[in-house]
């Protein structure tokens, strides 16, 4: 979302424009998470719905730089954001699922502490490089370096069901013996 304001200017957008975008972003997401909450809970597999949903986000964030009006980058913007939408309480339930129970409050720590540097980064990196070469390379490379990132995490967790296959039974806090 970093260059998301830079690429808008193009089309004139001001203030007021910018605002009804990240406005429409948070509308869309407290109306399409709650159906992702439902749907995570009825899964019985969570990786296709949380790798499927977030791959589909960042396709589609990547596609914002082929977007050739204003409406056409906004409308792309709320398919984005609908599919992470879906998706995030997925990935939520499926970090639970998989992470064995005496280490989940470490396990979501490190995945808030990624988060909040990937937050503090990227900003600046994404910046550097609209400014450098084009917004649209931006987006591109950001949507892609977050859709490699996502692929890995779900190819991470097929071997999940052995991790948590080799700690049942173990004390919390105790390795398995």
């Amino acid at each position: 979302m970093a260059v998301v304001p830079l690429h808008l200017v193009q089309w004139g957008a001001g203030p007021a424009s910018l605002g009804a975008v990240f406005g429409v972003v948070g509308v869309v997401s407290m109306l399409s998470m709650p159906l992702g909450a439902m749907l995570a809970d009825r899964a019985a597999d969570k990786r296709w719905l949380a790798v499927g949903g977030m791959l589909c986000s960042q396709l589609s964030f990547g596609a914002l730089a082929l977007a050739g009006s204003y409406e056409a980058f906004l409308a792309t913007l709320v398919v984005s954001n609908v599919a992470a939408g879906l998706a995030a309480p997925a990935v939520g339930a499926l970090m639970a699922e998989i992470t064995p129970r005496q280490i989940r409050g470490q396990a979501l720590s490190v995945h808030r502490t990624a988060a909040d540097m990937l937050g503090l980064v990227s900003p600046v990196a994404l910046g550097v490089l609209a400014d450098t070469y084009s917004c649209p390379l931006a987006i591109v490379t950001s949507a892609g370096a977050m859709a490699v990132m996502v692929a890995l995490t779900g190819a991470g967790s097929l071997g999940s069901s052995a991790v948590r296959a080799s700690l049942k039974g173990s004390a919390p806090g105790r390795p398995p013996s």
